[in-house]
């Protein structure tokens, strides 16, 4: 049966790219020098499971220590771990620079083509005036596919507009009786993450909401308000 010591005799080279000699010369475990230099990427599964020693031919050295090797084989190692070393370095350098690139191309190496975007439904009503009360509706088909994970609603003061129905197609996204104040959603709002279904461009989203005959400071009467309603989350950028 063959093992780490007896590769190390059979070819010091191949057994510290491996990780079985670590920089001072001493036997480390297959894989252990590699694994978290890309942030998960690369794991244990390209360890000592994918490079065993069985077909190197090293039975006749199972047990043997590499301080009992002889000079050449010692001397051969000790420039295989120079080697590892360069190697490490070249293994980091890439890390570091694949992790700084996903700054600015976070979906690289990946087909799909993911990120937070923006969803902005239209108003298929007209659009609320101020003192009057009036229902409201805004709806639309994204683009592509998109997960909506926050609503959201340029409306500050509570009570003015009452959201009673969110759905997509026909399913609702409210699971109980009640109705919402677009309040929660609008622009001091903090802690309303959502998880909305996947919406496909097949599909419509729709918000329906009473609006109030209440006028804001600061308003005028009869004025038209320039409401609007929308979502964001992750989708698939447009063409990919």
């Amino acid at each position: 049966m063959a093992n780490e010591n007896g590769l190390i005799l059979r070819d010091a080279s191949t057994a510290a790219l491996l990780g079985v000699i670590a920089s001072g010369g001493e036997k480390v475990s297959f894989g252990s020098d590699f694994g978290g230099e890309f942030g998960g990427d690369f794991d244990a599964s390209y360890g000592a499971e994918d490079f065993g020693t069985e077909d190197f031919g090293v039975e006749e050295y199972f047990g043997a220590e590499i301080g009992k090797a002889p000079p050449v084989v010692q001397a051969m190692a000790r420039k295989a771990v120079a080697m590892q070393k360069k190697a490490q370095q070249t293994v980091r350098a890439a890390s570091a620079t694949l992790g700084r690139e996903r700054i600015l191309n976070p979906n690289m190496h990946s087909t799909s083509k993911i990120e937070h975007y923006l969803f902005a439904l239209q108003a298929t009503t007209a659009l609320p005036v101020w003192g009057t009360a009036s229902q409201v509706t805004f709806s639309d088909n994204p683009k592509v596919e998109i997960r909506p994970q926050r609503l959201l609603t340029n409306v500050e003061t509570p009570g003015l507009l009452v959201i009673t129905n969110v759905t997509v197609t026909n399913l609702e996204t409210n699971i109980g009786s009640g109705s919402e104040d677009a309040s929660w959603f609008g622009p001091k709002s903090v802690g309303t993450r959502l998880d909305f279904p996947t919406i496909e461009p097949s599909m419509r989203l729709a918000v329906v909401g009473n609006w109030g005959a209440y006028v804001a400071p600061s308003y005028i009467p009869t004025v038209q308000y320039p409401l609007c309603i929308g979502v964001i989350g992750p989708a698939k950028m447009a063409g990919k």
